[in-house]
């Protein structure tokens, strides 16, 4: 009799987890043909943040502050499945579209760009730590698509395994003579020995992958972030949170040649 119990008791258990494995492909399934629905291009992902952020004011409202609404078990569920949800559509956007049709977003060109602002500028203070990461993320999945898309290019224009150390001897070669103040004229910029050695070494490495395509773009990112952070500040700045500047706070982006072959 124990032994048909025990039998009985794992064929439960099976059954419960079988149960909720299906319940959970269900959901993705479900999550998964809802973004295929309502994203069908790149600026349709706004629209749904917008969407999500109107939610999470209505919540807010309800509530003084972040730790009060999170006494409630359901409300702070609700929170999270909302953040959730958000970073899910960001993904499904990021696989979905290519990295130039996803630029038309941080450059401003969608037509609800301004509306996205204001949704997220309206959440942003009551949910602070969450909305940090959510843009800690978005700037993971920028580098992400950045070192994705080169990589590509890498490969439709020959530049496999067997030249990598041609492409090497390309990039040392060509930034051995490179000269910042001989190359934007600012002899006379003030600036210190330690200065100059910083944007040499930024120059290089931000135009690493394609000098020509990458050259105006990390010129005018290293002006910003200079004006912005002393380059004591910047020798500590996480990759994220510069880029996370860059996308936020400036048009640089702009300045990417994508149609720009390598030579």
């Amino acid at each position: 009799m124990k032994k048909i119990t025990t039998i009985l008791g794992l064929l439960f258990l099976s059954m419960t987890i079988l149960s909720s494995c299906e319940d959970k492909k269900s959901e993705e399934e479900n999550k998964k043909d809802k973004y295929k629905k309502e994203i069908k291009d790149p600026c349709d992902i706004l629209d749904y943040s917008i969407e999500i952020f109107e939610e999470l004011e209505g919540l807010s409202d309800e509530y003084d502050d972040i730790d009060e609404l999170e006494d409630d078990k359901k409300d702070k569920k609700k929170v999270n499945a909302y953040f959730d949800d958000l970073e899910d559509a960001w993904k499904y956007a990021f696989k979905k579209f290519e990295a130039e049709e996803m630029m038309e977003i941080f450059r401003s060109e969608c037509r609800n760009d301004e509306d996205m602002e204001e949704s997220m500028d309206e959440i942003e203070d009551f949910y602070e730590e969450r909305s940090e990461d959510f843009l800690d993320f978005i700037s993971k999945e920028i580098v992400n698509m950045e070192k994705d898309k080169n990589a590509t290019e890498d490969e439709s224009y020959g530049y496999a395994e067997e030249t990598a150390v041609a492409e090497e001897d390309y990039a040392v070669d060509d930034y051995e003579s490179y000269d910042y103040t001989e190359e934007t004229g600012e002899v006379d910029a003030g600036n210190s020995y330690k200065e100059l050695q910083f944007m040499e070494e930024f120059m290089e490495e931000c135009t690493s992958d394609n000098y020509y395509a990458m050259y105006d773009y990390c010129e005018c990112a290293l002006e910003e972030l200079m004006y912005e952070y002393t380059i004591d500040q910047m020798e500590y700045l996480e990759d994220t949170e510069a880029v996370e500047f860059i996308v936020e706070n400036t048009d640089c982006l702009e300045l990417i040649d994508y149609d720009e072959e390598y030579e």
